[in-house]
């Protein structure tokens, strides 16, 4: 498994938990390396197919009984049936806005602690390699 971090300047704590991810068999094509660009598109694939499908999962219709009705009537003066169900994520547009995230500045990333700054740099992961996303945030007011 690729190990997954994400890191926030400023931050002690990481916002997210850290995860991992298997590295397709093809990753590898001939010997041949792929880019960084290609490194963060499967990492976004990776994520959004795993977003979508905990959407899928949580999405159920819910009934009440006539006193749960009553009691959220009497608490709030309407029944809520919760959230509207969230759409499902688009691959494509993920992968489109994260590469220009990286080209703006928005986000460094690290592999096994060395900086990669150029989408089109081969790189060479392994299930031991460890890829760090750190976003940068903005100063206020300046």
């Amino acid at each position: 498994m690729l190990q997954i971090q994400a890191r926030v300047v400023g931050r002690k704590k990481s916002f997210v938990p850290d995860w991992g991810i298997p590295i397709p068999e093809d990753w590898f094509d001939g010997g041949k390396a792929k880019t960084l660009k290609n490194l963060i598109a499967l990492i976004v694939l990776h994520e959004v197919e795993a977003y979508n499908q905990r959407q899928k999962e949580n999405e159920f219709l819910s009934f009440f009984s006539s006193q749960q009705i009553n009691a959220q009537v009497a608490s709030a003066g309407k029944v809520d049936f919760g959230e509207k169900a969230p759409q499902l994520a688009q691959s494509d547009q993920a992968v489109e806005v994260a590469i220009q995230a990286f080209i703006d500045g928005l986000y460094f990333v690290f592999i096994d602690e060395e900086q990669q700054t150029d989408l089109q740099t081969r790189v060479f992961v392994s299930d031991s390699s460890t890829v760090t996303f750190v976003r940068l945030v903005g100063l206020a007011g300046g």
